[in-house]
């Protein structure tokens, strides 16, 4: 359940910005824990490219430093001020007595804040080499980037979270070169000769909040700056007095409360922060839970009604299927009782067959001695003289009329008794069909659809996923649906495209898929319909263009056939249990048979592979089951052929006697299997006896367990109803707590910033150290300084504050930072 939360405008903005950049200080360390403050000092060039880093520590034990060993990750190491000297071993340090030490050195990690400087000068770009004695109109462009972050998942969405550094950019500029200065975001004081510009940014903080910041809350976001521009006309340019400073708390720049245009963000947040956690961590818990356990208490009924009705159909079924089960045991041993009865009247008509073609055979005198079951075929074929001359000579005729050596011809003559009911000519089209998809050597070419896999799969390592065709089709296999998802979601085609391609442009991985997907949805349909930020219009305007660059078929966009070639593998297990096989091997060979066929249609590829695989098994296997004329299958058809020109008499004889022993064995099969079937349908009856009476025992449970299920559901929907007051009546006292205009936002909203929020401030918390090991207590301030500047400004530059207006926030900030360079 979704409830609506309104927040005053102020008061979300003070909870955020006092997360981001409040100025906290630090208390006092505790007897005997080691206090370390770095001030890091950085020499830039015109362009921000940072030239030299050093590091000033000071460190602190009220309790004393004797023994303390630490690696300060500098090189160049010198001691400050009176230390007492301590032990040195490369970067680390041990010190002796005292409370304090100060040291300083050159440090290789990079800065947390970093600067890129530009210039233009009447819309020409140039460096600040190429602007020195030029004159004209001047833009000077600083963009920051914040370079401590951690990724952090919040609301289902990875998220870049930064330590916010308070960030001051200030210039202090000769009127008589620069003249019509403007700052936008920037504050400007003017004295006779000098003009001191000034900013203050908090970069990347726009991109932790990027998509929370709905509505009235949108506003908070142009004050988070990430850069800055000066602009003014010059005359005879030459580089001013430009410096960066950064800290996690603005105090350790000043001492005054406020910063410019963030004073108003600071004010009442510990008292706000405090209802907001009140009411997100109390009440929305409560109906959280509650609403959990109603849910809950539902699916419990609405499952135990489910398990009521079919305990009452499995009751019904158990009885019927006894009852059945004891008509069927009762047919079944009487047809057992008669199986006897038919074996032996099965004898008595073969018998009697055989009688009398023993009578009529004598008769003709074709016989002089009685025929036996046992001896009857040995007998008549020898009278009737098949020759394995003849034998031969009936295999060259087969092999000549089909077209095959004669070792061939053995096992055609063997695939068409087994499979093709002795036609020799769907046996022979057969062999054919299979000898070219096979390239089993008789064919002598290399154009069978089972070699070119074969051969496919050889190249590929047997990796069928590295067979072109193959990682081709499961690309289309997972983008059709994908697509095919995102239609029944209510997309049309064009639409399913553009969601992919937005959805692959920005932020889908394989792993949270689906998530992101109904992520991207959602933002391409405010889009088409006229809403969303302008972000995520640019970001579906730029997908579209992609999309039209690949003539409207997502899978054409690079991004997207990144994210289906990483998918190839959950999809190639998915079409491997398409096949219906159970051997890796075979299923290999088919889905590649399938790719390489051209058929865009997965399921009539499959199939017919699997058809051309098992026709040229099954020929595989008559070739290797009869290679001469030694099998009997073979020699009986051999025989049978050359019978159909010899004596009647012998054939017709023959071929009666072996329709009645047929007869006689499938009489013995029948009633082996009925006397079978009988005594297992007595042994069903049982088992079915003894379900039956235990489905009773559970209709008789599931009633009892439905109607507890019910006073439960009854019970919560009443908890519910209640915490649902109680959460309407703390959201309404929280808005008249605030009193003001008002922004609409769901909890969901709420919790992610509040989330975002967490993240930051423990980022901040986390910050304490630049170079080396951390303390316990800590603190890092940085200070940078464009190179730039003429030898003969640098004493005046240590205190600009002399003929600037006295009291104001920036002036007094400029000259401590002026002051910290230049100790």
């Amino acid at each position: 359940m979704r409830k609506s939360l309104t927040i005053a405008k102020r008061g979300a903005a003070l909870a955020l910005a006092g997360a981001m950049a409040c100025s906290c200080a630090l208390g006092a360390a505790a007897q005997g824990s080691v206090k370390k403050e770095e001030t890091v000092y950085a020499t830039l060039a015109s362009d921000g490219t940072v030239q030299k880093t050093t590091d000033s520590v000071w460190l602190h034990d009220d309790g004393g430093l004797s023994g303390y060993a630490t690696d300060t990750g500098l090189s160049d190491i010198t001691m400050l001020k009176d230390t007492e000297n301590p032990q040195a071993d490369g970067s680390k340090l041990t010190f002796g007595e005292g409370t304090d030490a100060y040291y300083q050195g050159t440090a290789d990690a990079a800065l947390p804040v970093t600067a890129e400087i530009t210039y233009t000068l009447d819309g020409t770009a140039m460096t600040a080499e190429e602007l020195a004695g030029k004159s004209g109109h001047l833009v000077m462009h600083i963009s920051l980037t914040n370079n401590s972050y951690q990724m952090k998942t919040i609301g289902g969405v990875s998220r870049r979270v930064c330590t916010p550094f308070v960030t001051v950019i200030a210039a202090t500029l000769d009127t008589d070169t620069f003249t019509d200065i403007t700052a936008e975001h920037g504050t400007i004081e003017t004295d006779a000769s000098k003009d001191l510009v000034a900013y203050v940014c908090l970069p990347g903080m726009k991109e932790c909040f990027d998509g929370l910041l709905k509505d009235d809350l949108s506003q908070i976001s142009d004050k988070l700056y990430d850069d800055v521009t000066l602009e003014a006309d010059v005359t005879d340019f030459e580089m001013p007095m430009l410096y960066i400073a950064a800290a996690t708390d603005a105090a350790d720049f000043s001492k005054e409360s406020e910063l410019s245009d963030f004073n108003d963000l600071f004010d009442e947040l510990d008292g706000l922060d405090d209802k907001l956690n009140d009411m997100m961590d109390g009440v929305d818990e409560l109906l959280k839970g509650s609403n959990d356990l109603n849910n809950g208490a539902s699916e419990l009924y609405n499952g135990i009604q489910t398990l009521d009705t079919g305990a009452a159909t499995l009751q019904t079924g158990a009885h019927n299927a006894a009852t059945g089960a004891g008509t069927l045991s009762s047919g079944l041993n009487t047809l057992s009782g008669n199986s006897q009865t038919l074996r032996d009247s099965a004898g008595k008509i073969a018998d009697a067959v055989l009688a009398s073609a023993n009578s009529q055979l004598k008769a003709a005198g074709a016989i002089s001695n009685d025929l036996t079951w046992d001896n009857y075929a040995t007998v008549l074929s020898g009278h009737m003289n098949v020759t394995d001359a003849q034998i031969a000579a009936a295999l060259t005729k087969v092999a000549t009329g089909a077209g095959v050596s004669e070792e061939r011809a053995c096992g055609l003559i063997y695939l068409a008794a087994t499979s093709y009911n002795n036609d020799l000519k769907k046996a022979g089209a057969a062999m054919q069909q299979a000898a070219a998809d096979s390239n089993d050597g008789s064919n002598g070419g290399t154009e069978g659809a089972i070699y070119k896999a074969q051969a496919a799969l050889t190249a590929a390592s047997n990796d069928p996923k590295a067979v072109p065709e193959v990682a081709t089709l499961l690309k289309m296999v997972a983008y059709q649906n994908i697509l095919k998802q995102l239609e029944d979601g209510g997309a049309n085609e064009a639409q399913a495209n553009l969601i992919l391609t937005y959805a692959a442009k920005n932020y889908v991985t394989q792993e949270d898929l689906a998530s992101n997907l109904n992520t991207a949805t959602s933002t391409v349909m405010t889009v088409g319909a006229g809403g969303g930020t302008d972000e995520q219009k640019n970001a579906v305007g730029t997908a579209q263009q992609a999309l039209t660059a690949a003539q409207g078929n997502a899978m054409g966009v690079t991004e997207v056939d990144a994210l289906l070639a990483g998918m190839e593998s959950d999809t190639y297990t998915a079409v491997a249990g398409m096949t219906g096989q159970s051997d890796a091997g075979v299923n290999a060979l088919l889905i590649t048979m399938a790719a390489q066929s051209g058929n865009s249609d997965l399921t009539a590829a499959l199939p017919a592979a699997g058809a051309t695989l098992t026709n040229a098994n099954t020929v595989k296997a008559a070739m290797t089951a009869a290679t001469d004329t030694n099998n009997q299958i073979v020699k009986g058809y051999l025989t049978a052929a050359v019978q159909q020109t010899g004596d009647t008499a012998y054939s017709e004889a023959l071929g009666q006697l072996n329709q009645v022993n047929a007869f006689v064995k499938g009489i013995n099969d029948y009633t082996a299997g009925v006397d079978s079937a009988a005594s297992g349908a007595g042994t069903l009856k049982t088992g079915l006896d003894t379900l039956a009476s235990g489905t009773d025992t559970l209709k008789t449970g599931a009633d009892k367990l439905l109607t507890g299920a019910s006073t439960l559901k009854n019970g919560t929907g009443t908890l519910v109803d209640g915490v649902q007051e109680l959460y309407d009546g703390v959201n309404e006292a929280y808005n008249k707590l605030e009193n003001g205009d008002a922004s609409d936002l769901t909890t969901d909203d709420l919790q992610n910033i509040k989330d975002t929020l967490d993240a930051i401030k423990t980022q901040r918390e986390s910050y304490k150290s630049f170079a080396g090991d951390a303390a316990e207590e800590g603190s890092v301030k940085f200070v940078m300084k464009v190179s730039a500047e003429k030898a003969e400004d640098t004493e005046a530059a240590a205190a600009p504050a002399d003929t600037a207006k006295t009291g104001n926030f920036f002036t007094n900030l400029w000259q401590r930072i002026v002051a910290l360079f230049h100790n």
